[in-house]
């Protein structure tokens, strides 16, 4: 067994009054033996609650078809810094994973899944909380970036972003007009796994390119393309 990540470490299961018991017993001993806290809520509006009084260190929802799933997710991702995995039924389609991408998820699983394999993706996810640099703010123009708030500002208007997004735009930020491969940022500004290649860079950087564009910047000239390399963070001068 892998030694757990940090001792104690506390993981937020969301689910509803059907689901969120046999969830939580599927997971309980399997996270003990991690040496994580397991917690557990049925619906948005508890775990809203919750996060309010304290962050977990990663959060666990079951997203079922219906709008208020989906809803629930887009709210937590608004509430709290902490990385989210997000389960989804067996018959998940492609477009229902990309969704609750863009809604905030941080990382997506598919069931049936085993509560070793789940285990694993929140230990991936408590890895990636740990690349930050020191607490410090970063300012370029109309962008502020405060690490220790885990907050983004353009314009002064906050921007929305999921966990990984953010640590992405905290690397690009500490490393001003230096060009990275596609590779090197997965290595550096990821945990690299199996589970994870180039192709989640280039979709992770189309996001927060987006993002920029939402907010009256132009987001490709923030993260500009260098063709036959990869990505270099061109804040203006």
């Amino acid at each position: 067994m892998l030694e757990a990540i940090e001792p104690r470490a506390e993981v937020l299961i969301v689910g509803d009054r059907q689901n969120q018991p046999t969830l939580r017993a599927r997971l309980a001993d399997r996270f003990a033996a991690e040496g994580l806290d397991l917690l557990s809520v049925a619906g948005p509006e508890t775990a809203l609650r919750r996060v309010a009084v304290h962050d977990p260190d990663v959060v666990i929802v079951r997203v079922s078809r219906e709008g208020a799933a989906t809803q629930a997710l887009r709210q937590l991702r608004q509430h709290t810094s902490a990385p989210i995995l997000a389960l989804l039924g067996p018959d998940a389609r492609e477009d229902e994973r990309i969704l609750v991408l863009d809604l905030g998820a941080d990382d997506v699983l598919v069931e049936p899944v085993s509560a070793l394999e789940i285990a694993a993706h929140s230990r991936a996810l408590l890895r990636r909380g740990r690349i930050l640099p020191a607490p410090t703010t970063y300012r370029y123009g109309p962008l502020e970036i405060d690490v220790a708030a885990r907050e983004a500002l353009l314009h002064d208007e906050r921007i929305v972003l999921t966990h990984q997004e953010f640590n992405l735009l905290v690397f690009f930020a500490s490393h001003p007009r230096q060009a990275f491969t596609r590779r090197e940022l997965l290595e550096q500004a990821w945990e690299a796994t199996r589970e994870h290649n180039r192709g989640t860079v280039t979709e992770h950087v189309r996001r927060l390119r987006r993002k920029f564009d939402l907010a009256g910047e132009d987001g490709a000239r923030w993260i500009a393309t260098v063709h036959g390399v990869g990505y270099r963070f061109d804040p203006p001068r």
